[in-house]
């Protein structure tokens, strides 16, 4: 069956309909980019985000519990104005509560148009950095590695040709990882079945089967 995949989804509009909906459809691929922000309510509030962080929480959770395996993703934005040190810290105990499979992390910088624009820079630039490195290593550490999948067999979509090496294949697994494998140019836009043989930085090695 074909695959859709969510590219990314706002919180606050991840309905208990649509987990049922993808529980009951497995075309839906099990990987969802969930942009939680920040850990704190209060800058959560200031984000305009429209959830809390006991809410977001309470969603990761319905998500795990009813589509096993699931990957989840998501976005963490250091340093808005009025982060306080505290603040900072709900967002790494956040990171560790919630062990997220990946994240975009990055620091804020004042951008025209947009509701924080207005609002006085408070944090300064090196304590920005200080913490989203703080943040960086931690997610090295938590996030739930695909070494465990090594030797498995996984579906993958072949999205291209290698650029890095002739005759090798680009994919990506329904959770959204990167695969590099043996193939013809004629496979892609199609399924394959590929052995996860090696894993090198975020990318996996496979080798075709049958």
């Amino acid at each position: 069956a074909p695959w859709v995949r969510f590219l990314t989804s706002h919180p606050k509009d991840f309905s208990p309909r649509l987990i049922r909906t993808m529980a009951e459809h497995r075309s839906l691929c099990r990987h969802i980019h969930l942009p939680v922000q920040h850990g704190s309510d209060a800058i959560l509030a200031a984000m305009n985000r429209k959830y809390t962080r006991e809410e977001y929480i309470r969603l990761v959770r319905s998500i795990r519990e009813a589509l096993p395996g699931v990957s989840i993703g998501t976005d963490i934005l250091i340093g808005f104005p009025g982060e306080t040190e505290e603040d900072f810290r709900l967002t790494l105990d956040l990171m560790e509560e919630l062990r997220f499979d990946d994240a975009f992390t990055y620091h804020y910088n004042p951008r025209e148009g947009t509701r924080a624009f207005g609002m006085p820079d408070t944090v300064p630039r090196e304590i920005k950095l200080e913490r989203l490195d703080r943040v960086i290593r931690l997610q090295r550490k938590t996030t739930r590695g695909g070494g465990e999948r090594l030797g498995g067999v996984e579906t993958v979509l072949v999205e291209g040709v290698s650029r890095k090496r002739e005759g090798e294949l680009l994919a990506r697994t329904e959770k959204d990882d990167m695969v590099v494998f043996p193939g013809r140019p004629d496979a892609i836009g199609g399924f394959a079945r590929v052995r996860l043989a090696e894993l090198r930085g975020n990318t996996f090695r496979g080798e075709p089967v049958g």
